[in-house]
């Protein structure tokens, strides 16, 4: 059947509604036209009996214009059809009754049939013009009557043909009612079948819609609800699903959380997809979001055109809850295997790996987790058969163990086991699981600690070998928290005696804490103190003593360091004052010095040994042996540092307190014992060394004055720079005070005059990076001084030096 164009299905759709499909209305218009075109062809015999040749003629010509809308039914326009029927057939009704009797001819009863007949296929517009123009029609034969317009052809008078016209028009019209009545009662009764069965089914649907647990909706491509079960509305937060359809006015942005989603969906449904499983994260009325799958296809028109989308909704936050928990557990758990630096194992009774992690491949140094799953472990992982069996695994019990086992390579690592057995229901062993931890590192550390913390203790017996006392105080209290031997024996306490008093106890300037605390603010602003001050001894005697403090910062936090020198003898020997003075300010100097030292370079390297045993747990805790070797070996460095320190500290204190007898040495004598303790560090060197010839002798101790010429050809050759041809020559020149004046020059990179009188403070290395102490020099200033002699230096940059020292000369026995 051919299609109809849109404005005739405007123009059908009334009638479709009321009367069914298009091709019945058809098939009703034409039986009506044959109707009309039987009564009017009925009508003209019956005029012709009257003689009425105009009327006939006037429903002959009539026979056209009802044929013709016989083109306008064909074309489905029905509602046109009809009102050009009608006003055909007034208009010949019309123009009979007045070539006949005006509004008395009995044709006029026509008028209201057509009306009738026309109300069933026209829309009320339609009528109310058909109508209008039936009053006019009417009101013609009436008025143009009464006007004189047109005459009646004849009396009213009743004639047989009256009868037979009025018979015809009220047969032809009950006809045409009957078949139209007909017509819309099967109609009408076919309907209510339909819309019976369509309201069971729809009640089936109804009762499915409301009762379903999963949500079920209808909704417009852009993005409106048409229709939503209890479930849904509930799923969304909503009370009812008119309050649902209602609030959601833009699907896109009030239910998706993901704008690409609703995209996504729309484009996939209009490509002819029908979505399973679609899964979404949405929003609900309060805010909150959850996960649904849905299940949704595109209804579409008999064009191909999307209507609507219509499908079902099941909330499965739990089910993706619960999977992504489990798939989160299993990826933290596989996480945490990988990744612990402790070694993670599995493995069979029998001594086969089931399971190993990075951390475990690594720590016994296999390539891969294959090939150490490949191997025998009684075999390739223990020395001994013996060393694997233990309590642990003898009893089954969960337990810590500690023991060795095998490298790939053969070496040995020491191992803490945190392990258990796995067993079926039947209490069948299925596997050992557990945890190794590399200890080796940890019982190296213990052994460098105990290193450390006997050189510790080392350094505390060179602080008890000092003639000065040495306190270490608390500057909030004033009670002394460590102190020395000398301490003690110059004081007359007991350990435990002294251990229990303050400075306050001890000083007699120091009345009460305030003035302590006064004094420790002084030292804190002058960085270091030095004062002579009286300290009372046990037995109620009062001794003269010179402090030299200094505010340290001490595990954590300040302490007073105080070095203390009685100074009883210095008291009474004050008769002798240039000489004396010049001495004690030299001591002075030296105290001053040495309380630099022990307050930064022999702190240095305590506070690395401390910081790096800190950094060495850390480092074995996180299984990081190459940063452990490191660490180590910074101890040792500093531990060697600080014994190079003491030694050499030692041998600085004892300068002057323990010397050998003096005698007559000649110089020659001085430097060939020199030479032959650098022999083999001057050659390595290629370094020349000229010696003057006739050099007069000295009178001292041999051992110290030897020490002055190594100390000095040292630094000549330590300080050479790149000097190609290394040259050191020692000599004689002039003298000063009766005292020959020797020097040791050398051709090396030489020193800045700013400099020259720096390098002998103790400690005082112009290079940080150099070797050595920085005490070499100090060493030489003062075995050259306690022979009363003095040592000096001229040099500039890039020009070598010359080391000037004078010794007293030899002694007439």
């Amino acid at each position: 059947m051919t299609k109809s164009p849109p404005d005739q299905k405007i123009n059908s759709a009334g009638l479709v509604d009321a009367y069914g499909d298009v091709q019945r209305i058809e098939n009703i218009f034409y039986s009506f036209i044959v109707l009309i075109l039987l009564g009017l062809v009925a009508g003209i015999f019956i005029v012709m009996s009257t003689n009425s040749v105009v009327a006939a003629a006037i429903i002959a010509v009539s026979i056209l214009p009802v044929m013709a809308s016989l083109y306008l039914v064909q074309r489905h326009r029905f509602e046109l059809a009809a009102t050009f029927l009608a006003l055909v057939l007034i208009t010949v009704i019309t123009m009979i009754a007045t070539n006949g009797l005006g509004i008395h001819h009995i044709s006029v009863l026509g008028y209201p049939a057509i009306l009738i007949i026309a109300s069933l296929v026209t829309r009320n517009r339609t009528m109310v013009i058909i109508t209008l123009y039936n009053l006019l029609c009417a009101a013609w034969l009436v008025f143009g009557e009464l006007s004189g317009a047109y005459v009646p052809g004849m009396l009213v008078r009743s004639v047989p043909g009256d009868f037979f016209s009025v018979a015809i028009i009220l047969m032809l019209t009950a006809a045409m009612v009957r078949f139209v009545a007909a017509s819309m009662f099967q109609s009408n009764t076919q309907r209510v079948q339909e819309l019976k069965e369509r309201k069971l089914a729809e009640e089936k649907y109804r009762t499915i819609f409301d009762n379903a647990i999963d949500g079920i909706f209808q909704s417009t491509p852009e993005g409106r609800f048409i229709s939503v079960n209890p479930a849904m509305a509930h799923m969304y937060g909503y009370e009812s699903p008119a309050e649902m359809i209602r609030s959601i006015t833009d699907i896109s942005t009030q239910v998706y959380v993901d704008l690409n989603a609703r995209t996504e969906l729309r484009q996939r449904l209009a490509n002819g997809e029908k979505l399973s499983g679609y899964k979404s994260l949405d929003y609900r009325k309060d805010g909150t979001t959850f996960w649904t799958s849905m299940n949704v296809q595109a209804i579409r028109d008999g064009n191909g055109n999307i209507l609507y989308y219509e499908g079902t909704l099941e909330d499965i936050t739990h089910r993706k809850t619960t999977d992504e928990a489990l798939r989160a557990s299993e990826e933290r758990y596989r996480t945490l295997f990988n990744g612990m630096l402790d070694g993670v194992y599995r493995s069979t009774h029998a001594g086969r790996f089931v399971d190993v992690n990075p951390a475990m491949v690594k720590m016994f140094g296999y390539e891969s987790r294959e090939a150490m799953l490949a191997i025998d472990i009684k075999k390739d992982m223990y020395f001994a058969l013996e060393d694997r069996k233990s309590l642990f695994l003898d009893t089954g019990q969960e337990k810590v163990d500690t023991f060795r086992m095998k490298r790939r390579d053969g070496s040995e690592i020491w191992v803490e086991d945190h392990g258990r057995y796995i067993q079926d229901e039947h209490g069948n062993v299925i596997f050992h699981e557990g945890i190794l931890r590399d200890i080796t590192p940890r019982l190296i550390v213990e052994a460098e600690r105990r290193q450390a913390e006997e050189i510790l203790q080392q350094f505390k017996n060179i602080m008890d070998e000092s003639n000065d006392a040495i306190f270490i105080i608390d500057p909030v209290t004033s009670r002394y928290k460590y102190f020395n031997g000398r301490a003690c024996t110059m004081l007359g306490y007991s350990h435990e005696e002294l251990g229990a008093l303050s400075g306050i106890n001890v000083a007699t300037h120091l009345h009460n804490l305030d003035i302590w605390h006064e004094r420790v603010e002084l030292v804190r602003e002058k960085n270091g103190l030095i004062f002579e001050t009286k300290y009372r001894r046990k037995d109620g005697t009062i001794i003269p003593v010179e402090v030299s403090t200094r505010l340290l910062e001490y595990t954590g936090g300040e302490t007073i360091v105080a070095f203390v020198r009685d100074i009883t003898e210095r008291r009474q020997a004050e008769q002798e004052r240039e000489k004396l003075i010049g001495e004690l300010e030299a001591k002075n100097r030296e105290l001053e010095q040495f309380t630099y030292t022990v307050s930064h370079d022999l702190k240095a390297p305590i506070i690395t040994i401390k910081g790096f045993l800190g950094f060495l747990e850390k480092d074995i805790t996180e299984q990081k042996p190459e940063r452990v070797h490191g660490d180590v070996l910074r101890i040792n460095e500093a531990v060697d540092k600080m014994h190079r320190l003491l030694t050499e500290l030692l041998e600085l204190s004892r300068i002057g307190r323990m010397m050998n007898e003096p005698e007559n040495i000649p110089f020659e004598g001085l430097v060939q014992d020199a030479m032959d303790i650098f022999h083999g560090q001057l050659e390595a060197h290629y370094v020349t060394v000229h010696t003057q010839p006739d050099l007069p002798a000295v009178h001292g101790d041999r051992q110290r004055l030897t020490e002055v010429l190594q100390n000095l050809i040292d630094n000549a050759v330590k300080y050479r720079g790149a000097q190609p041809d290394p040259r050191i020559e020692i000599g004689q020149r002039g003298e000063e005070d009766g005292k020959p004046i020797f020097f040791v020059k050398d051709n090396g990179i030489g020193i800045a005059p700013e400099y020259h009188e720096r390098i002998f403070g103790l400690f005082n290395k112009l290079d940080a990076r150099a070797e050595g102490t920085g005490i070499g020099l100090t060493l030489v200033k003062r075995i050259v001084e306690v022979h009363g002699g003095r040592v000096w230096v001229e040099s500039e940059a890039d020009k070598g030096s010359t080391f000037y020292f004078t010794l007293p000369a030899k002694t007439d026995d």
